[in-house]
Order: structure tokens, then sequence, then C-alpha cells
């Protein structure tokens, strides 16, 4: 008999194929081929924010799949060190969840907390972001940015960067400040929103630093 994920999966696939969302619709073929396979989860989930899928559509997958959110964020974060350039699914897989969970698998995976910053609330809730990396001085390779919602903890933006090289580098509180330049950068954010750049400039300003004490890290 078929399950609740079948049956979301199969309605998924005809949406999608209705709808001529032809990148869901292989995701939601491939899960149905092997439902239990992670990394067919994480395609579905990132397909369809890639897609411009809202969160309501997303959540009862979020729901099925992230009971236990450790290993989810693992194999995203292995996904992006090493396909990274191009796995925009595994930065969108890792939206919805809370960083409180997410920041110590990223640690386990050796990525530092290089620079804790908030952003004031104007058309959405107040922010804080953190940016990881494993870092070689004045380089950052690979980097990831987490932005998540001060009080709840969700996060709400996601990016990975191949690369950072600074320019200028100095600390403020403990975070790094400075400008540079950033390539291949990959960002998804809710409700909406996919971006995929080669090369952008990337600045950390002062102004916006935040001690650690004062965000959801301190209790991660």
């Amino acid at each position: 008999m078929p399950t609740k994920d079948t049956k979301r999966l199969e309605t998924l696939r005809t949406k999608s194929i209705a709808e001529g969302q032809w990148p869901v619709a292989a995701a939601a073929c491939a899960a149905l081929a092997d439902e239990s396979n992670l990394d067919h989860q994480i395609n579905v989930v990132g397909a369809l924010h890639e897609s411009g899928a809202l969160r309501n559509r997303i959540d009862p997958f979020w729901k099925a799949w992230r009971t236990d959110p450790a290993p989810w964020t693992a194999r995203c974060v292995e996904r992006m060190r090493k396909d990274g350039d191009r796995d925009y699914w595994a930065v969108a897989a890792l939206l919805g969840l809370d960083i409180r969970a997410v920041w110590p698998v990223c640690k386990k995976a050796g990525y530092r907390l290089m620079s804790v910053r908030a952003v004031p609330p104007l058309t959405n809730l107040l922010t804080h972001y953190a940016s990881l990396a494993i870092d070689h001085d004045d380089v950052w390779c690979p980097a990831i940015e987490l932005g998540w919602e001060a009080k709840s903890g969700v996060i709400v933006d996601a990016a990975r960067w191949r690369a950072i090289i600074f320019d200028e580098m100095s600390k403020k509180n403990g975070s790094v400040v400075g400008k540079g330049t950033g390539s291949y950068f990959l960002r998804a954010a809710l409700p909406q929103g996919s971006w995929r750049v080669e090369n952008m400039d990337f600045e950390l300003v002062p102004e916006a630093v935040i001690p650690i004490e004062k965000t959801l890290l301190k209790k991660a």
C-alpha cells in the first residue's frame, strides 16, 4: 500500500510534469524509485525551492524527511564541500532548519565561525548571520553563510562560496571584517530567492558585527 510520502511524491511528479517543472519532476521520479535515499530527498526539497515553490508547499517534505536534522545537514554540508560549485539544491535544502542544529554539524565538518552580524528589520524580521569557513589566513575556501530569524533560529538565507579572497581584513569583537572578492556564489532565501554568480565583491562591515552572546549561537 502506498505511504503518505509516496502519494505526496506521485502528486508532486504529476503536477510538475503538467506545469513543465522538469527538474522537480525528475527529482520526484528519482525519489519514488528509492524514497529512503537522502540525496534524492535533498534534491526534491532543493528543486522545489529553485522552482519558486513557497514554504507551505515544501513544508510537508521538511516534516517527513527532516525529523533528525543532523544527518540531513551533514549530507548537505558534504555535498557543498565536494560538488558545491554547482550543487544549489544542497544549499537550498538547509532552509527552514534551526541554526542551533546546523552549526554543530558544520563545526564537526571543519568549519570555523569567522564572523557574526545582524541585519536590521526592514520588510523581514531581525536576521542574524554567521560566516563559516575553512580558512587559510586571508583566503576562505570554501565558505558558508547562514542567516536566521533572530528569535526563532529558523534559517531563512543560505549561501555557499567556492572561495573568498580578502584584500583588507581585520577583527572587531572577535568577528572578521573586511573587503574582498568571492567566486562561485550560490544563495537561496525564504520565502523565495535563488542566485548563482560566478564572481562578486564581498564585504563584512564593522557596523553590522554583534557579539555571539547576543545570538542563538551561544546555545548551539
